[in-house]
């Protein structure tokens, strides 16, 4: 800090810095907080629990999966565009989807994926088999099915000192979405 304040003087700047009486914030841990708050702020959940307790919260309860049930969430109030709280013009179908809180769904799935060995090495036998196989595809601009090749990745959980970490979250998830799709018991 005494380094900044013989610095700032240097720059003949009119701020009166005192090494012992001011502080610099990490910028980082803003960027942290912040985006925390943007997350629980669109979770339906951040009016019944507090910041902190948004990340992986083990006392919710699950199915016998280890999945939040689909109905989770409707006691939230209700954030529709006629309820007066929306202040951009939005669908129904974005509050809908709102509602069943879909971080935490992600996370649930991340957390049965990762919870353990055997499925995650089910997941990568799946997505190196269907690669092989071509089991997973896509529609192009003609309407038709072309094969694409997953990438042999792992599912990542989202951690609460990173701030990018859900981002990385829901992007993993988003690359592996070929593979959701596909139940292998109907092959």
């Amino acid at each position: 800090m005494k380094e900044l304040e013989s610095l700032l003087r240097m720059r003949e700047t009119s701020s009166e810095f005192d090494h012992r009486r001011n502080r610099v914030r990490c910028f980082a841990h803003i960027i942290n907080i912040c985006s925390s708050h943007l997350v629980a702020a669109m979770s339906p959940s951040s009016a019944k629990r507090s910041n902190n307790d948004n990340y992986e919260s083990e006392s919710e309860p699950d199915d016998e999966q280890g999945f939040a049930s689909d109905t989770e969430g409707d006691d939230v109030p209700d954030f529709g565009p006629d309820s007066g709280t929306a202040k951009i013009p939005m669908s129904d179908a974005y509050f809908k989807g709102i509602k069943r809180n879909p971080l935490k769904r992600a996370r649930n799935l991340v957390r049965f994926f990762r919870g353990s060995d055997q499925r995650k090495e089910l997941l990568q036998e799946t997505i190196r088999d269907g690669n092989e196989r071509s089991w997973f595809s896509e529609v192009d601009e003609s309407g038709a099915s072309v094969p694409i090749e997953v990438p042999e990745v792992q599912l990542l959980r989202d951690v609460k000192t990173r701030w990018d970490s859900v981002y990385h979250m829901l992007t993993r998830l988003i690359d592996l979405r070929q593979v959701s799709s596909f139940h292998p018991l109907t092959r």
